[in-house]
Formats: C-alpha cells, sequence, structure tokens
C-alpha cells in the first residue's frame, strides 16, 4: 500500500492555524497550500525538483505579496515551515495502518518533503512502528 504523507496520514490543521493567524487571514493556509501544490505539480511536469521546504518558502513569500504584507524574515519561515515536521496523524490513521499491518500488507510513503523530514514526520506523527517505510 501507497500512502502520501501531508495531508493524507498527517492532520495540517496545526499548521493552517499557524499559517492564517500569521498573516491575519482565515484563508492564508489555503492559499499557501494550493501554491504549494501547483508548484509541486508543476516541478513534477518540468521535470525540475523542489523539495516541500523550498516551495514552502517561495509561497510564504508569494502569500506575502498576494496580501499586500511584507516579506517574512527567513527565520520567520523557517520557524513556520518547521510545523510541518510536527504535525499529529489524522484520528484514523492508526487503527487504519495497524490493521493493514496485521493484515500483512506492506506499506510505504511518498512525498515532495526530504527524506529526512519524512522520517521526523512519521516519528513525531508516532508511525514509525506501523511499518511505514518511506520511498
Amino acid at each position: 500500500m501507497i500512502f502520501d504523507v501531508n495531508e493524507t496520514l498527517l492532520d495540517l490543521r496545526k499548521l493552517q492555524l499557524a499559517l492564517n493567524a500569521e498573516f491575519e487571514s482565515e484563508f492564508a493556509f489555503k492559499q499557501w497550500f494550493s501554491l504549494l501544490l501547483q508548484y509541486s505539480l508543476v516541478d513534477t511536469v518540468t521535470e525540475d525538483y523542489h523539495d516541500f521546504g523550498a516551495i514552502g518558502d517561495a509561497g510564504l513569500d508569494m502569500l506575502a505579496q498576494a496580501l499586500g504584507q511584507p516579506a517574512r524574515s527567513a527565520a520567520r519561515k523557517q520557524d513556520l515551515l518547521g510545523l510541518m515536521a510536527e504535525l499529529p496523524p489524522h484520528p484514523d490513521v492508526v487503527p487504519g495502518l495497524t490493521a493493514f499491518q496485521q493484515a500483512g500488507f506492506r506499506m510505504v510513503t511518498l512525498t515532495n518533503s526530504t527524506a529526512s523530514v519524512g522520517k521526523k514526520q512519521l516519528a513525531y506523527a508516532g508511525l514509525s512502528s506501523c511499518s511505514v517505510s518511506m520511498r
């Protein structure tokens, strides 16, 4: 079984709340995440890979510009993007993965995050014990 990490296994609400507060807009996260997915797809189609961190950083600059706000400092953007490695799983993920594991399924994840961030995400979410491997 193959699983996407961000949004599929992990609950992004913590990041959503932080970005909406940072940009004082209830739609900031949705705008930013749309940019993240759009530019990730563009990279895939053009075979010009950039990980989610790099695209997310640029997306924060684009979001600030779109909202008529000043760009955030590199340190502030890193603080915000660091939340990507501190996301809990959705409530049904651990029981679901455990059931798949007990049924003998081999499970892997795919993500545009770097391998180190992906491993941090799975460890933080407590999913490492579910025998989900990064690919």
